[in-house]
């Protein structure tokens, strides 16, 4: 039965899906705009939205943390839209569509012409499926992108379609650390999603964002150090004109021996990313959910409404398998 409602949701994706690749790109606002208007209200994502926004910028008005969050929403029915749309034209990818500044080109040429393997880090930021898409497509990085597929196997299906462009291939991010170094060493790119929460006890560190600490994972500090590669954050952003810019910059191999000094490095950059263009961010995704158990009162005040403190399990495997065990017992 549960894989009949799999299969049912996955249909009605896929329809959707073909209805909506159809849409010229001129109406994706509009047609988005209608959507947000429907999701803005439901707490899991505009509540949400709001609370990151009002803390990360107490000095704005409710009026525009609201209407940054709003736009959040707004633009992530756009990414989806265009994922949709993308789908439908990956054969004939609009590289057209995709500027890149002078600064951030020159750092693509320049590590391109060094012929080295480079980890690529882009947020939940402008458009992200697009990102590794253009790393491979348009400056000829051979590019593997780590993807937490969901539950159903249908639309996991569904999305590895829509994401393999030539020049990409997928690794799942269980047992991702071997992947990932095995594809180093073979002289694959590596591409990255890296501003979610990870665990400390699943290879997590806090470091700042936004004045928060907050769990980061630290593998990508982590294999750029041991398989002394570069590490390259970027962000492909919206234009008025229905466009799209890539800004970057680089950490180059061997500037940073430290993993949490690295990770710290990359989160600041992902940072400054998101302040150009705030309105793009995924301000929806809690990522400000866990604080540090060392933090101190005036920290945990500044925190958004929904956050708890990080508890023994958060840290410890061992913790995690003792609370279980002990629920078993019960």
């Amino acid at each position: 039965m549960k894989r009949f409602r799999q299969y049912l949701l996955y249909l009605f994706v896929r329809w959707h899906a073909f209805i909506l690749g159809l849409l010229p790109r001129r109406c994706h606002r509009a047609f988005a705009w209608f959507w947000a208007k429907i999701l803005y209200p439901v707490p899991q994502l505009g509540k949400v939205a709001f609370q990151n926004v009002r803390a990360v910028y107490p000095d704005r008005s409710v009026k525009e943390c609201k209407k940054i969050a709003f736009e959040s929403i707004l633009h992530l029915v756009q990414v989806a839209l265009e994922f949709f749309w993308l789908r439908r034209r990956k054969k004939h990818f609009p590289v057209e569509l995709i500027h890149t500044d002078e600064a951030s080109k020159q750092c693509f040429l320049s590590l391109h012409d060094e012929g080295r393997p480079v980890i690529f880090i882009t947020p939940h930021h402008g458009n992200w499926e697009l990102a590794g898409q253009m790393v491979a497509m348009q400056y000829g990085f051979p590019l593997a992108t780590i993807m937490r597929p969901p539950k159903n196997p249908y639309l996991s299906q569904f999305l590895q379609d829509g994401r393999a462009v030539d020049g990409v291939r997928l690794i799942f991010a269980k047992g991702a650390a071997r992947a990932v170094k095995n594809a180093l060493k073979e002289g694959t790119s590596i591409g990255m999603l890296s501003d979610q929460n990870t665990r400390v006890r699943d290879g997590g560190v806090f470091a700042e964002f936004f004045g928060f600490p907050v769990p980061t994972s630290s593998l990508p500090a982590r294999m750029a150090i041991m398989e002394n590669v570069s590490v390259l954050i970027g962000s492909v952003c919206r234009n008025p004109d229905r466009t799209f810019t890539m800004r970057a910059t680089v950490i180059h191999a061997g500037e940073e021996q430290d993993e949490m000094k690295l990770t710290s490095r990359i989160l600041n950059e992902i940072e400054k990313l998101v302040r150009l263009c705030p309105e793009q961010y995924l301000w929806m995704y809690k990522r400000f959910q866990y604080i540090p158990a060392e933090a101190e009162e005036t920290l945990r005040q500044k925190y958004p409404p929904y956050a708890t403190v990080a508890g023994p399990t958060f840290y410890d495997q061992r913790a995690r398998r003792d609370r279980n065990k002990a629920r078993m017992q019960n």
